[in-house]
């Protein structure tokens, strides 16, 4: 069955029935800078002029890490923090270490931590970290989906700081270092600030689902997981042919964040790919939405080792009924098992609500990855 459909090309399908001009972003753009490089160190001379601190603080694994400082600096408190709570509201200080007095502001390195609520990538917290607070970024490294760094300044009592940050997804926790110099110390500290900061390592690297997770089963067809804070409804299955489920992100008073349907269809009843793609469109703009351009195409999603094609793109979407608010609409199409797989997600775009798009389209990820077709569905070659 499959053979028909895949020449057509995944790809060519949604660039014919939906625009295929990239679109700017604005957010995102915005912070697309790359971070400065500083003059590396040589090796020996660091070593000579820093100590090694290995820490874990609070007796907690999670935030175990090792930095290496010069040597004239002092842990705060001779013994770092103590009897602090973690909560997932603010940042928590568990460690730091100041530089020696002398004319102008200290330089300072830090650790904080925090509890995650919910599933998001490095980089999306970050960036949510600058928004929130206002900083300046001068530039970003995206080392992975669990850690980014950047170069931020920051304005504390009419002080500019020039912060070099990591922060860093463990466990169910963001751990966040910052070496801060004030601006006049800059250009004789900043080798030593970038030497410090790479030397940063979390010891006790943990990974886990922020997020409880839930199951839903389409029969012995296939499986996914989504996050608990997602509310699933499942209308009445009246043919193995066609099944769907919609999870809903609800916020306060009921108004919906997010949605993301899941639809399987048999190959069998499955006479056009095309038309059923120009049936997914139709179902939007019947609820009074107008498609836009292309925005991108996803890379890098992992999918289950079943899946014999995928494809992922997200476009934009606006409200015919209000021009308040600007949409985003993802679509992953795979094949497996001799079902079709149609996941589309609806979400606020990431100019308008980034904190909002964040948490979709990172649940979003974690439901297609989680697509498991299970093996009485799979045809034998």
């Amino acid at each position: 069955m499959i053979d028909r459909f895949v020449c057509v090309g995944l790809m060519v399908l949604f660039g014919i029935f939906f625009s295929s001009q990239a679109q700017a972003q604005k957010i995102l753009e915005e912070f697309n800078k790359p971070l400065p490089v500083v003059e590396p160190i040589d090796p020996a001379k660091f070593q000579e002029e820093t100590v090694e601190y290995n820490v874990m603080p609070l007796e907690d694994e999670v935030l175990s890490y090792s930095v290496r400082l010069p040597k004239t600096w002092a842990e705060f408190g001779g013994g770092g923090i103590k009897n602090y709570s973690l909560n997932n509201n603010l940042l928590g200080e568990i460690a730091r270490y100041d530089g020696p007095p002398g004319i102008g502001p200290r330089s300072r390195f830090t650790v904080q931590a925090l509890d995650l609520e919910y599933q998001l990538s490095a980089e999306q917290w970050f960036l949510q970290y600058i928004l929130t607070n206002g900083y300046n970024l001068q530039g970003m490294k995206v080392h992975s989906d669990k850690k980014v760094e950047g170069l931020l300044v920051i304005v504390e009592k009419d002080i500019s700081y020039i912060v070099r940050t990591v922060a860093q997804i463990n466990g169910k926790r963001m751990i966040l270092a910052q070496y801060f110099i004030s601006d006049q110390k800059w250009y004789e500290e900043n080798v030593m600030q970038g030497a410090a900061v790479s030397s940063f390592k979390l010891t006790h690297l943990k990974d886990e689902i922020i997020e409880e997770m839930l199951q839903f089963q389409f029969l012995d067809i296939a499986e996914f997981d989504y996050p608990v804070s997602w509310e699933l409804r499942a209308p009445p299955l009246r043919s193995i042919d066609r099944m769907a489920v919609k999870l809903l992100m609800l916020a306060a008073k009921g108004s919906l964040n997010g949605r993301i349907e899941v639809n399987l269809a048999s190959a069998f009843v499955v006479e056009s790919l095309p038309d059923e793609i120009k049936g997914l469109k139709k179902s939007f703009e019947d609820k009074g939405l107008a498609f836009g351009k292309l925005i991108e195409k996803k890379t890098g999603y992992q999918f289950n080792d079943d899946v014999e094609f995928a494809a992922v793109e997200a476009y934009e979407v606006k409200g015919t009924a209000s021009k308040l608010v600007d949409y985003e609409v993802w679509f992953t199409i795979m094949y497996s098992g001799d079902y079709y797989y149609f996941i589309t997600l609806l979400t606020p775009s990431r100019d308008a609500d980034f904190f909002v798009w964040s948490r979709n389209s990172e649940t979003y990820r974690l439901i297609v990855e989680s697509i498991e077709p299970q093996p009485e569905t799979l045809l034998e070659e």
